[in-house]
């Protein structure tokens, strides 16, 4: 999700939180906006609610726990997806000369 773009639906969260556990102990809060795992770098990279890009080491993490804000997120996406796929199940009303 990119908070500066328009949203694509009107309960789509602006920013979730995300709190990152450490394996050595301790743990960070985060408001994002947006977050990838980059498998190449083995990096959890996020882009937090004021544009600042955060990368943590993903050897580094023990445990991730998302809000109820991703929730709906996730929620969202997957009714958007399953709305594409039935559109694409319908067949086209294409006329016949």
């Amino acid at each position: 999700m990119n908070a500066m773009l328009p949203k694509e639906h009107p309960e789509m969260p602006d920013f979730y939180g995300v709190k990152i556990f450490y394996r050595e102990g301790g743990f960070d809060k985060f408001k994002v906006a947006t977050h990838k795992y980059m498998s190449d770098v083995a990096m959890l990279e996020l882009r937090t609610h004021d544009n600042q890009f955060r990368t943590i080491p993903f050897g580094t993490i023990k445990k991730i726990e998302f809000d109820k804000q991703f929730s709906k997120l996730v929620e969202i996406r997957e009714e958007q997806m399953r709305d594409e796929a039935e559109a694409k199940k319908k067949p086209s009303k294409k006329r016949g000369r």
